[in-house]
């Protein structure tokens, strides 16, 4: 799977944009100005009219194409988009030990007794995000598998199976649908381990 474009690499694509449309062979040109055409600033103008106002045309505005290209509403929101996804693969590398000891933080402390819990347990991420789907829960990792728990076991493990940013996530460790409340829970579990 390719990596996740960082925002250098979008500000890269922004200048080559920039420098198609300005100095591109024309029919390069042409295919950059029809880009920016996508932008309200530009919407009234033929692809040609923007050509012959090429000093109009700045960074800023590869920028928001770029954007737009990566379905985000501005260059701003990208930006944040892209720092959120950064920070979220930074908090799974993490956690991850190896790949053969992957996503251990969810096992309860040997000191504790957990022998009443009857989890879930699937080889692969579909069926056991269909289980939750289905049944509810929270879905967790261990090593390459992933199990379904209740309620009663993030609280035995000391978290707040109550907290907000669960919801916020989907209930869902693997793919979180919240990047910001997965960075709150990471940080929750991160000192539960310190403690341990």
């Amino acid at each position: 799977m390719a990596s996740p474009d960082s925002i250098q690499d979008f500000k890269v694509k922004a200048s080559i944009l920039l420098k198609q449309f300005r100095k591109g062979e024309l029919s390069v040109a042409r295919a950059a100005a029809q880009k920016f055409l996508q932008l309200a600033e530009f919407a009234d103008l033929s692809a040609n009219e923007l050509l012959q106002k090429q000093n109009r045309v700045q960074h800023k505005h590869a920028l928001a194409v770029i954007a737009l290209e990566s379905k985000a509403q501005t260059w701003t929101e990208l930006k944040q988009q892209t720092e959120r996804k950064s920070r979220l693969n930074e908090l799974r590398s993490k956690f991850a030990k190896s790949e053969a000891d992957q996503y251990t933080v969810f096992q309860p402390n040997r000191n504790r007794k957990f022998m009443g819990f009857i989890n879930d347990w699937y080889a692969d991420y579909d069926s056991a995000r269909a289980h939750l789907d289905k049944a509810g829960g929270f879905l967790l990792p261990y090593k390459t598998q992933y199990f379904i728990v209740q309620a009663a076991y993030i609280e035995a493990l000391g978290l707040d199976p109550n907290d907000p940013d669960w919801q916020k996530i989907n209930f869902d460790w693997i793919k979180p649908a919240d990047a910001d409340a997965f960075v709150r829970l990471s940080q929750k579990v991160e000192k539960l381990q310190v403690a341990m």
